[in-house]
């Protein structure tokens, strides 16, 4: 009786996720849209510290893209998709396989008396914030982004009631992988990994590796069964709150969509230019 009952009410929340994502990736872009405002706001940077220090007469090399993979787009306590792992490990993984070729290697090559000044120049090349913070995202997004948030924060409450969200907690506790919430989960299963350092170092291999992978897949199958329900109560709830919100913001999506364009033309022209160089893998 139970499983059937069950399909219809996950074919909706599966409907309910596709729509939500679309909308998200409206706001806050598509990867390739986040990516290139990374690119963007690394090549602001570099290029004012990099013309600082070569008029002072010293040697900047521009450093290399250290790309973080990005997340989910879809705000949310419940909403974040189901799966085998947390992608923490993925993330510590991508991110220690990258070199990220410090500016030391520059100072290392001068005479240690020049060391001192080299690093000296180098703090008074730091560019004012506003030149380049938060250049990886239209304003717009920042703005639709919170309300959109708003909203699912809104549905979730409609739909995920104060015991059920108890409940996943006590589910969780009773799988051995405590938590008090989805993000806490993921946070602590970060956490269990081995610093950057150490994962480049042992090249993602090891006992500590070993242990906390075997977290995550401990605590991704326990998410998956004790947020299963919630997570479809709250995109049920969802769905009927997206349609409004996109025509209420039509103009503003438009503008944001524009934005996130002209973002990915100036990464190609950067790429163009022959200013991102990726960061070589160690392994």
């Amino acid at each position: 009786m139970g499983a059937p009952a069950a399909r219809p009410a996950a074919a909706a929340a599966g409907a309910a996720a596709r729509e939500a994502e679309r909308v998200a990736r409206q706001v806050a872009g598509s990867a390739a849209e986040q990516r290139a405002g990374r690119v963007v706001e690394h090549v602001r940077y570099q290029r004012q510290v990099e013309d600082c220090m070569r008029a002072a007469g010293l040697d900047y090399p521009r450093l290399p893209l250290v790309d973080v993979p990005g997340g989910t787009a879809l705000p949310g306590a419940w909403t974040a998709p189901l799966g085998a792992d947390l992608g923490a490990g993925a993330q510590v993984r991508a991110v220690a396989r990258q070199d990220p070729a410090p500016s030391a290697r520059a100072a290392q090559r001068l005479a240690a008396a020049e060391q001192g000044p080299w690093y000296a120049r180098l703090r008074g090349c730091e560019p004012d914030p506003s030149t380049y913070l938060d250049s990886h995202v239209p304003a717009g997004a920042v703005r639709l982004g919170a309300l959109l948030a708003a909203e699912v924060a809104a549905a979730e409450r409609a739909g995920v009631t104060a015991a059920a969200a108890g409940g996943y907690r006590t589910c969780l506790q009773r799988a051995g992988v405590p938590a008090t919430s989805y993000e806490d989960l993921r946070l602590r299963v970060l956490a269990a990994y081995p610093g950057q350092d150490a994962v480049a170092a042992s090249r993602g291999a090891g006992g500590a590796w070993d242990r906390a992978a075997a977290l995550e897949a401990r605590a991704a199958a326990a998410d998956g069964t004790c947020r299963a329900p919630l997570r479809t109560a709250a995109l049920r709830a969802l769905q009927p709150r997206l349609g409004p919100f996109a025509a209420h913001h039509a103009a503003e999506l438009r503008r944001v969509r524009a934005d996130w364009a002209a973002l990915a033309a100036e990464a190609r022209r950067y790429e163009r230019q022959g200013l991102v160089q990726p960061a070589a893998l160690r392994w």
